[in-house]
C-alpha cells in the first residue's frame, strides 16, 4: 500500500497520479486491437512477420499477437529471472528499455508474463512508426481524455510524502514475504508498458466506461478484449481479465496495488 510519511494525516489529492502497475496492461490491449483494426492486421500474424528481431532469448517461431495479448505465449517472466532482480535491486531507479526487460525473459514458460506486454508494445511501435507512448497516447488515452495517466509512470506522489511500503523477505524487496520494508525509491521501470503505469481513480473511471459502457472505441474492441475464446488458467482475453462477473485487470508492484474493474452485469466500475 502506498503510505503518507509518518505523521501526515491529511487526504491525498484526488488528482494526484500514483501507481497502477498492470492495471495498464488494459491500455496496451485496448491499443492493440485499435491499431490492428486501422491497419487491417490479423491478431493471428506471427510476431517475426512485423518484428524481423525479436529480442527474446528463445523466441516461439510460431508465436502471434492473440497469444501475446491472452498470454498464451508460455514466455518467462523476466522478473522472475534472479540476476533481473538483483539488478533492480542495485539500481531501484533505473530505467529500463524493452529489448533489455525481454533479455531477461529466461527460465520457465509461464501462463502469465509481463514479456507479453513488452513484446507487444515493440510490434505497435513497428506498426505505427511511433514510440509506445505516443501510440498508446494516440489510440487510446486521447480518445478517452484520460489527461493523467502516463507511462513512464508519474512519481509525483514522492513530492507528496507518499512512501511505498510492501511486505517482502529480507534482502530482496522485490519478493512477496513477512518484513515490511520501505520501497519508496523503487521505480517500476523494469516492467516498461506491463506495469510501468500511473494514473488516477477518475481517469481509470474514464477507460472502463469508455470501453466497455459507452464503447467509444467501437464494439470490436470491447468484444475483442472480452474474447474468452482463448482463455488460459488466469482467464484472460486480450489484456482483460475475468473473475466472475467483474472484467478489467489488477495490478502490483512494490508499494502499491491497483485494480479496475467493470461489473458485467450492472455496468458498474
Amino acid at each position: 500500500i502506498g503510505e503518507r510519511a509518518r505523521g501526515d494525516r491529511s487526504p491525498l489529492p484526488a488528482d494526484l497520479p500514483l501507481p497502477i502497475a498492470s492495471v495498464g496492461k488494459i491500455i496496451v490491449g485496448a491499443a492493440t486491437l485499435v491499431v490492428c483494426r486501422d491497419l487491417r492486421v490479423s491478431l493471428d500474424t506471427p510476431v517475426r512477420a512485423l518484428l524481423p528481431r525479436v529480442p527474446l532469448p528463445s523466441p516461439p517461431p510460431d508465436l502471434t499477437l492473440r497469444q501475446l495479448g491472452s498470454h498464451r505465449s508460455r514466455l518467462p517472466e523476466p522478473v522472475a529471472n534472479p540476476r533481473f532482480q538483483e539488478a533492480i535491486v542495485r539500481d531501484p531507479a533505473r530505467r529500463w528499455s524493452a529489448a533489455q526487460i525481454l533479455a531477461h525473459a529466461q527460465g520457465a514458460p509461464r501462463a502469465y508474463s509481463n514479456a507479453n506486454s513488452v513484446l507487444l508494445g515493440l510490434v505497435l511501435e513497428r506498426l505505427r512508426g511511433q514510440p509506445i507512448a505516443t501510440v498508446l497516447r494516440q489510440t487510446i488515452l486521447a480518445p478517452l481524455a484520460m489527461t493523467a495517466t502516463a507511462t513512464p509512470a508519474d512519481s509525483a506522489w514522492r513530492a507528496a510524502g507518499v512512501r511505498g511500503m510492501r511486505h517482502a523477505r529480507e534482502g530482496r524487496p522485490l519478493s512477496y514475504g513477512s518484513i515490511p520494508i520501505d520501497v519508496t525509491e523503487f521505480e517500476p521501470g523494469w516492467a516498461g508498458v506491463a506495469g510501468d503505469w500511473s494514473s488516477t481513480v477518475a481517469d481509470l473511471l474514464a477507460l472502463l466506461h469508455g470501453l466497455q459502457v459507452e464503447r467509444r472505441l467501437g464494439d470490436e474492441v470491447a468484444n475483442g478484449l472480452a474474447d474468452w475464446s482463448a482463455s488460459t488458467e488466469v482467464d484472460t482475453g486480450l489484456h482483460w481479465m475475468r473473475h466472475g462477473p467483474l472484467q478489467g485487470h489488477s495490478g502490483d508492484v512494490p508499494g502499491f496495488s491497483a485494480a479496475a474493474w467493470w461489473d458485467s452485469r450492472s455496468g458498474d466500475c
